[in-house]
């Protein structure tokens, strides 16, 4: 497996995340684990405490140049309630 660095540019698609960058640690850890990253943001206009939880999964895709390149593309999300306050 290639490790990532800062220098390939890996990318979120979709979600609130779309189009930011992945650090490389994080993309390592899921690309060698081949786990997904969850992404939890909190939802500050509800009834009562509820957050956003956003899975991404990692995919190779070819550039037009022909170059390899990874994103995290979004296959899940769904509200969750915060407990334990």
């Amino acid at each position: 497996m290639k490790k990532v660095t800062i220098k390939d540019n890996v990318k979120y698609l979709g979600g609130t995340q779309n189009g930011r960058l992945v650090k490389p640690s994080i993309a390592n850890a899921c690309i060698s684990s081949n786990m997904p990253v969850c992404f939890t943001n909190p939802l500050l206009f509800e009834d009562y405490p509820m957050a956003l939880d956003e899975h991404y999964e990692h995919k190779i895709i070819k550039t037009d140049n022909g170059d390899e390149k990874i994103v995290f593309k979004l296959v899940k999300s769904e509200k969750i309630e915060i407990t334990g306050f």
